[in-house]
């Protein structure tokens, strides 16, 4: 799921879990983008305007909704 973060005027990216209660995510984002801080989860992703992609690949933000949504279809295909 893609939405807006207003409060830090960004986007987010959030995957989905395999049932309400559970920690198990669908598909979370892609694992070498996990945990590193902003420039070097630029570097390794290619994507210049990511912001972060949590630790367990749950959720993330980049600065514009086009590459939140790359992220998204990334994470997805490769």
């Amino acid at each position: 799921m893609i939405f807006e973060d207003k409060g830090s005027k960004s986007w987010r990216v959030q995957s989905v879990p395999i049932d309400p209660s559970s920690f198990v995510n669908r598909n979370p984002l892609k694992e070498e983008w996990r945990g590193l801080d902003e420039a070097k989860t630029a570097e390794v992703s290619g994507i210049p305007d990511i912001v972060f992609v949590h630790a367990s690949g749950f959720i993330g933000g980049a600065k514009s909704y086009e590459s939140t949504l790359k992220m998204a279809v990334l994470s997805l295909i490769e």
